[in-house]
């Protein structure tokens, strides 16, 4: 059975240069039209991975990416560094970050090594 994934970028690019890797390598992929629906989508479908990037507007991606570590893992991304208590929080909770670019390699394997 196909592995589904949810991205969450507000990058449009990125975000279809994401499901268009994944769906090569036979995942299912949906990208909420607003990151905020997340919360709808998660109670919603039954999802295998969430990727999702740390700057979202008006969001609190640390704290969303903690509670949806309940339901399914999480991997973060995102073009900055993060900050120490950032990188603290993910290290705590067992969430991977990768720096964008993402090379279509390091994300095939990441994601394989989460939904395995």
């Amino acid at each position: 059975m196909r592995k589904t994934i949810i991205i969450i970028d507000t990058d449009k690019n990125m975000a279809d240069l994401i499901k268009s890797t994944l769906e090569f390598q036979d995942f299912n992929v949906v990208i909420p039209k607003n990151p905020a629906d997340i919360k709808h989508v998660l109670k919603s479908k039954n999802i295998d991975l969430v990727i999702a990037d740390i700057m979202i507007d008006k969001i609190n991606m640390l704290k969303l990416a903690k509670s949806m570590r309940k339901q399914c893992p999480v991997i973060m991304t995102g073009i900055k560094d993060l900050l120490s208590e950032e990188r603290r929080l993910l290290f705590c909770e067992n969430i991977p970050f990768l720096q964008k670019p993402i090379s279509p390699n390091m994300l095939f394997e990441k994601v394989r090594e989460m939904v395995s």
